[in-house]
């Protein structure tokens, strides 16, 4: 059944804040801290704060993830790669146990894939000490999400067997690839306010796309009886515009030649604060806004029900596969809202709040809170983490962090840097699985970047 496939395909091909090589080394924990360039994107109040005067450019900062609840690295490569032969490498077939191998890797009833690549092609920022700080930057972000039912593993594994039912409801996909063009500013307000020096800022950004894939429902349901009728009911709606992901010529193409396939407008607000020498405060909404998507803008669409008494007779198959394909063909331009984003956060800097030798020395502790928003509401599971900044040695700052929720639930991270006077480099990964657990890690990422300060 083809469009069943096409949740695995679509996810082929979420980032925002991967560039922010700091915060990924404190477990994407960077609202209150994050200073300069890292401001942008997360919060643009920050480059409002008394920090002194200066320009900062970045060395293309770039940051790459993916991750999944299900699928770990022993499992494809043991059943997903094929077996050694004479003739060399052949699909390997798979067993009984071999398929419940697989279904038990489902932590629930709902498998999740997600990931993506970042990088700031130009990142320029001017701040004055009393005033503030402008940036200029444009990153590039290709980010996909697909979520796969443990039923529709089932239904690949055993097909319609006799008393079988299955339920793929939950079957989701998006995929996007995006570049952004953002101006942000941090204006300091006031030093005399009741909760400390303040700071406001903003940013607009123009948005470009080079293509877009979203599965918005798939309610679909299989069953069949123990006498091997098949009824199911079939109700799918999926939009795409721009490239295709699964053809590697479209995003070739799309590399060499960057026509946008859609266009938009987003906006950040935020506001930071400092109450007191060892407390910073920070709150911003980020990603406020919409893009429409034009270029090539097609749906596929299938609402219907199906009854068929043997599923094994060549023209029912068929009339099964053109029912479930449902009809495919142009579309009238259509709007995608931006990942809007709360964010709330503290840093304390524990170095001016207590004083423990050399424990405290160059040590800020940060926590957050992040919440993903949508038009209609609150659409994601929050997500909140935790991070450390260790500087002992000024010009090696170390790096850790944890995060609960939000699609990955949990992840640590780590990360360190090296900042030798007008030059800094900085590497950190937030999901340190890859590392520790080579044979059996379900997800990884690494960021990496540098910066130049006159």
């Amino acid at each position: 059944m083809v469009v069943l496939s096409l949740v695995v395909l679509a996810v082929s091909a979420e980032a925002g804040d991967r560039s922010n090589v700091q915060g990924i080394g404190m477990a994407r924990t960077y609202v209150a801290g994050s200073r300069g360039l890292d401001a942008v994107g997360i919060n643009p109040a920050n480059l409002g704060l008394p920090e002194g005067s200066g320009v900062q450019f970045s060395f293309l900062p770039l940051g790459v993830h993916v991750g999944s609840n299900f699928l770990r690295y022993d499992l494809y490569e043991t059943y997903f790669t094929g077996t050694e032969s004479k003739n060399g490498r052949v699909p390997k077939y798979l067993s009984d146990a071999d398929k419940q191998d697989l279904l038990a890797a489902f932590a629930d009833d709902l498998g999740r894939i997600s990931g993506g690549v970042e990088a700031r092609l130009f990142g320029l920022v001017y701040q004055r000490e009393g005033f503030g700080g402008l940036a200029v930057t444009i990153t590039e972000q290709a980010s996909f999400y697909g979520a796969v039912p443990r039923d529709y593993a089932s239904f690949l594994f055993y097909g319609n067997t006799p008393g079988s039912q299955y339920d793929f409801q939950d079957a989701y996909a998006r995929a996007s690839w995006l570049r952004e063009y953002a101006f942000s500013f941090g204006v300091h307000v006031t030093d005399k306010s009741p909760i400390g020096p303040l700071a406001v800022g903003g940013a607009l950004k123009i948005l470009h796309g080079r293509g877009f894939f979203e599965i918005e429902h798939f309610n679909t349901a299989l069953r069949t009886s123990d006498n091997g009728t098949l009824t199911g009911s079939v109700d799918f709606l999926a939009h795409s515009a721009g490239m295709d992901f699964s053809d590697g010529e479209s995003v070739q193409q799309a590399m060499l030649f960057p026509s946008p396939a859609g266009s938009g407008l987003g906006f950040d607000l935020g506001v930071s604060s400092r109450p007191t020498d060892y407390l910073t405060v920070g709150i911003s909404l980020t990603d406020i806004g919409s893009m429409q998507w034009s270029q090539n803008a097609e749906q596929a669409r299938a609402e219907t029900t199906i009854v068929v008494d043997d599923p094994l007779d060549e023209q029912r198959r068929q009339a099964i596969e053109d029912a479930v394909r449902g009809e495919k063909g142009p579309t009238e331009p259509f709007e995608v809202s931006l990942p809007t984003t709360l964010r709330l956060g503290i840093m304390i800097a524990v170095e001016k709040l207590v004083d423990v030798g050399i424990l405290s020395n160059g040590l800020a502790v940060c926590i957050d809170y992040n919440q993903g928003l949508h038009s209609e509401g609150i659409t994601e599971p929050a997500r909140v983490s935790m991070g450390l900044e260790y500087s002992l040695l000024r010009w090696f700052p170390l790096r850790a962090g944890v995060s609960l929720g939000g699609i990955d639930h949990f992840n640590t991270a780590l990360g360190c840097g090296l900042h030798l006077g007008s030059f800094e480099l900085d590497l950190a990964s937030d999901n340190l699985g890859w590392l520790f657990s080579p044979s059996t890690f379900s997800g990884g990422s690494l960021s990496a970047g540098m910066r130049l300060r006159l």
